[in-house]
């Protein structure tokens, strides 16, 4: 078993931070990922590991990588938290695809780059996260002919974002909006 100062130790790590847009708890202060990090660690501890000088055991080295982990992805969702506020006056808070009202979030269509940019995010709803993440699969075309419009977006990321949907349509319409563009 874990000691008090290990367990707080590790829990600390896991804990979030209260958002200062909505003042509400995020998702990482919940029970849920605590008990992630200690399950591992006291799956560790049992499985034997050697205890410090003091005679508490040290957190092995796969709790230390994820919480280092936990740590790097929870600064890259607090960078584009700081960016909302921007990204929410440029979408007018609505889906920048669709211009649906409903569950918006940001989304990143450049994860692997170190730092997000407000160029590279898109507001998007649910259903057009759902979009974007599974290429139009599963989709009825029909559904998805707001896409048209959004080719002409001023934001480039919106427009390449459409085109790329566009694309992956089988759809006449769809492949005549393309043909327009020259695409």
């Amino acid at each position: 078993m874990l000691s008090a100062s290990a367990r707080m130790g590790i829990i600390s790590t896991a804990r979030g931070r209260t958002n200062t847009t909505t003042g509400a708890l995020s998702y990482r202060s919940s029970a849920l990922w605590e008990s992630v990090v200690l399950s591992i660690a006291q799956r560790h501890t049992l499985a034997g590991t050697r205890a410090n000088r003091f005679g508490e055991t040290a957190a092995p080295r796969d709790v230390r990588a994820f919480a280092k982990k936990l740590d790097k992805y929870n600064a890259r969702n607090d960078a584009l938290a700081l960016l909302g506020k921007d990204l929410a006056k440029r979408a007018g808070r609505k889906c920048e695809l669709c211009e649906g009202k409903g569950d918006l979030r940001a989304f990143d269509s450049a994860p692997s780059e170190p730092e997000p940019e407000l160029e590279a995010l898109l507001l998007l709803c649910g259903r057009c996260r759902g979009l974007v993440e599974r290429d139009a699969k599963g989709f009825d075309p029909r559904e998805l002919r707001f896409l048209e419009g959004q080719v002409w977006a001023e934001e480039p990321i919106v427009a390449e974002t459409a085109k790329k949907l566009l694309g992956k349509l089988d759809a006449d319409w769809a492949r005549e909006s393309l043909d327009m563009l020259g695409e």
